[in-house]
């Protein structure tokens, strides 16, 4: 069987740039968990090989930097650069849905958890930069998560260091096997993800509807529950909606789904590439019983681009 070097022996000469890269790629939306190198670092400090209070300040540093990116970027490009984090995930509209909850419940400290929450971080960083936080709250509050997750994780390598020990020594036992089935089993799950989530949207596409046929049955007064999914910052921005639709943006998903009609036509519309935000909520939606959901074709991109009427929004 063919072994790698001892994974302690290059982790203690390579240790540092390990911990800068793996905490990094993590925090800039890279898939890779930093959680065990934190842990494996941790541990060789208490044996001596490494400095926990260097670890831990590589770590913040390394953190604090990668996440900095993403909220200058949302500062300057808005509210676009979310679609684009959100394209990294397995599983975007869901994963959209998810921030946008964590800043309706607890604000600008969303900051400090996504930290604690897989692949929420540069989202929460450049969503901080789109809502316009400060610039020195937002450094704040990310160096509070930063020092709580990787001090945390480096803490508890550090008293659990035997345990930590004993997995590596498992995983120097199996040699290059280990690795290989450890990458096999990551591309197969992501590919799992990937085709059920094609075969979702391929079933909803299925029951889209065009602008043409939406404006008819409007027209002749056909009765439908129209529900406008854009984001609260989109809504206000452009001012305009279409005609009878009420607004039923992501984070409210939740506390309102009793009002949508369970057997009445439900149309949803938004403005993401092919529909995502809507598939989401008609997944949301069918789990909770609403049976006849139809996804509006294009979106409101897609309504306004065939020239039919909109109307104006109300100030709240």
């Amino acid at each position: 069987m063919v072994r790698v070097d001892s994974l302690r022996e290059q982790l203690t000469a390579n240790g540092y740039w390990v911990l800068v890269g793996a905490v990094f790629a993590e925090q800039v939306g890279v898939p890779m968990p930093a959680t065990p190198v934190l842990l494996g670092m941790g541990a060789l400090a208490a044996v001596g090989k490494l400095s926990l209070a260097a670890c831990v300040a590589i770590a913040i540093v390394s953190c604090l930097s990668a996440d900095s990116v993403w909220y200058w970027v949302g500062r300057r490009k808005g509210q676009g650069v979310l679609r684009q984090i959100c394209r990294m995930s397995l599983e975007p509209e869901a994963f959209l849905a998810s921030a946008n909850g964590w800043f309706h419940r607890l604000g600008d400290q969303t900051v400090v958890v996504a930290k604690f929450v897989p692949a929420l971080s540069p989202l929460a960083a450049a969503m901080a930069g789109t809502q316009g936080m400060r610039a020195r709250r937002f450094l704040w509050l990310d160096l509070v998560g930063a020092t709580a997750w990787t001090g945390g994780f480096l803490t508890l390598g550090y008293v659990f260091h035997d345990q930590v020990e004993m997995v590596v020594e498992r995983v120097e036992r199996f040699g290059t096997w280990s690795l290989v089935v450890g990458g096999v089993l990551l591309v197969g799950f992501g590919g799992v993800k990937w085709w059920q989530r094609r075969r979702v949207v391929a079933r909803w596409r299925e029951a889209r509807i065009s602008p043409e046929a939406l404006s008819a049955r409007l027209g002749a007064g056909t009765p439908v529950t129209l529900l406008d999914l854009r984001r609260a910052e989109e809504w206000a921005e452009g001012r305009a909606k279409i005609p009878g639709a009420v607004h039923f943006p992501v984070e409210e998903w939740e506390g309102r789904h009793q009002m949508v009609p369970r057997d009445g036509e439900v149309v949803l519309y938004c403005s993401c590439p092919n529909e995502r935000t809507s598939v989401a909520a008609a997944l949301a939606l069918e789990r909770r019983g609403v049976k006849r959901i139809q996804l509006l074709a294009g979106g409101f991109a897609g309504w306004r681009e065939r020239g039919f009427g909109v109307e104006g929004i109300e100030a709240s």
